[in-house]
């Protein structure tokens, strides 16, 4: 008995249903490049974190109120900082 007879009874028993299935089982196909940013975000604010829209346009909107108050102009990385290191203990000399 040859190999091909060996397949075609194998075939006609329904053993090989199961290979024929795991033949026919499409391959995910990954894309090439950088994965796509979520919209939501926004990275350019030289912080080391990214922030929401809304978050971004409020920072924004109390670094500038800050500034007109000042007369000074105040960056929102600067703004930032500030507010992060408030609470930060003075040195002592």
């Amino acid at each position: 008995m040859g190999l091909g007879d060996k397949l075609n009874k194998a075939r006609d028993e329904g053993k090989t249903e199961v290979k024929s299935s795991v033949l026919k089982e499409e391959k995910k196909v990954s894309k090439a490049g950088r994965k796509a940013k979520p919209k939501k975000e926004v990275r350019k604010l030289n912080i080391p974190f990214s922030v929401s829209e809304n978050e971004k346009e409020w920072i924004e909107t109390q670094a500038s109120d800050l500034s007109k108050q000042l007369n000074i102009k105040i960056s929102v990385s600067a703004w930032i900082r500030m507010k992060a290191l408030a609470d930060m203990p003075k040195e002592e000399d």
